[in-house]
């Protein structure tokens, strides 16, 4: 009987490495509680002008406080991706960042419209006085693309990156997870799922976080100037919160601009895959991807992972019971 062939050491000993999982975790609610802190902090602030405006980046600092952390050490530029990109494929970035405005405006309409039926009640919020000043408006849009910044840099420079050892399919989805909860409404879940998946596909196609801070940016800018036009945007959000003779017609509407704006996106996300060049081959002795079962076991002995969620859970219970005692 022929003697087995022992496997070479390497072989028997490859096995993916779940400590960027680990860490990425600990960041994300690392991150979470000095979120809270900054925001909650920050309620004496006044509910419109600059007082409001300073709420967006105020919300970041947590981020920004971890980032400072996971910074120390190593090249910036390849810690966060912060790689040089041609000026076509920003342009197509920019493209997709646009369509985030149509996209979180149909998906609003999907989804606070028929809670709004169900007897819930939805704040506006504030219309930025402020921003009706030209200086005020520039004020605005730099604020508002400090918390871009400091957002791509964690989720899509940090994290994406982290995790892409894992997997790029599991990468993609747990960071765009990861961001859409880190907003702490569940309400802006679909909104931060659509922007975390496709900004996380620039970085990955492109290999560099840039793209992703462009589209993010062009988004945001767009939200900003809108609430320049305190008028329009009391329209758009009675529209959108408020159900009347309209609404079907406002849900079938949204229906179909979620529907043209997504086939859009996916025609810029081929043709940014077409403007950079392909993703670099893994290196030798990168250690494999890791499989489902073997994920799923790390995520369930988690404690960071289960305490993130705790504190959403219960963040987002208040969300609801404000929502419906209004």
């Amino acid at each position: 009987m022929p003697a087995s062939v022992p496997l070479p050491a390497a072989a028997a000993e490859a096995r993916p490495d779940l400590r960027p999982l680990r860490r990425g975790l600990w960041a994300c609610l690392a991150a979470l509680v000095l979120t809270l802190v900054a925001m909650f902090s920050t309620g004496l602030l006044p509910e419109d002008g600059f007082g409001a405006l300073l709420r967006e980046p105020a919300g970041k600092l947590g981020l920004l406080v971890v980032l400072l952390l996971v910074a120390r050490g190593g090249s910036l530029r390849e810690r966060f991706r912060l790689r040089p990109v041609s000026g076509r494929a920003l342009g197509i970035a920019a493209a997709c960042g646009a369509l985030s405005l149509p996209i979180s405006q149909a998906l609003a309409a999907l989804t606070m419209l028929p809670l709004a039926m169900l007897g819930a009640r939805f704040d506006p919020g504030p219309t930025y006085a402020a921003l009706q000043h030209p200086l005020g408006l520039l004020w605005g849009v730099a604020l508002v693309l400090f918390g871009v910044a400091v957002e791509e840099l964690f989720f899509r420079g940090y994290l994406l990156s982290r995790f892409e050892a894992l997997g790029r399919s599991f990468a993609v989805v747990a960071s765009a997870i990861l961001f859409a909860t880190a907003h702490i409404n569940w309400l802006m879940f679909p909104w931060g799922l659509v922007l975390g998946g496709y900004t996380a596909l620039l970085t990955l196609r492109s290999n560099s976080v840039v793209p992703a801070l462009v589209a993010h940016g062009a988004g945001n800018t767009v939200g900003i100037v809108l609430g320049a036009f305190p008028s329009l945007q009391r329209a758009l959000s009675r529209a959108l919160t408020v159900p009347g003779e309209a609404t079907p017609w406002v849900l079938s509407g949204s229906l179909v601009i979620l529907t043209l704006s997504a086939l859009a996106l996916a025609w810029l996300l081929r043709a940014f895959g077409r403007a950079v060049p392909a993703a670099p081959a893994p290196q030798p002795g990168t250690p494999p991807p890791a499989t489902g079962p073997v994920l799923a076991g790390a995520l369930l002995r988690s404690a960071a992972l289960w305490s993130y969620a705790a504190l959403l859970i219960a963040l987002n219970l208040l969300v609801t019971l404000q929502i419906f005692r209004r």
